[in-house]
């Protein structure tokens, strides 16, 4: 499932997904609030067994001044901020990043009450968060 705008999901509700195969929920938002949902048993083959969220950036174009942008890290971030509240996260497995949740690409995530159990990954079983301001 793919998400491409700014959302707030606040119903209560458990996503579970069928184990091992490739089925994470991939948000591509500029914005997203998470809100009384629980994830179970989600599978990755690369980040986010249960939850995958990635901002957009912007990188130069090939006729711009290089410096302008190289000053802000070399790509510049839209307005993203993520917000996980009182969620449950519970045996996501990705085969790199984030067994639970990857979050990559934002300027400012917050993440209350909420629970990371059982995940497993290469790197970060329960979240693994990447280029974040």
């Amino acid at each position: 499932n793919n998400y491409n705008d700014d959302y707030t999901y606040d119903t209560p509700c458990a996503i579970e997904l069928a184990a091992r195969r490739s089925n994470s929920l991939e948000i591509r938002s500029d914005s997203i609030t998470l809100q009384d949902i629980t994830f179970l048993n989600g599978y990755s083959r690369t980040n986010g067994g249960n939850v995958n969220i990635v901002g957009q950036v912007l990188t130069p174009p090939q006729d711009q001044n290089q410096n302008q942008y190289e000053q802000l890290g070399g790509v510049v971030k839209m307005g993203s901020h993520y917000a996980i509240y009182n969620c449950h996260f519970s045996g996501g497995q990705a085969a790199m990043y984030g067994g639970n949740l990857y979050i990559q690409n934002a300027r400012r995530v917050t993440i209350q009450e909420s629970i990371f159990e059982n995940g497993s990954s290469l790197y970060g079983g329960g979240v693994n968060l990447f280029n974040i301001d």
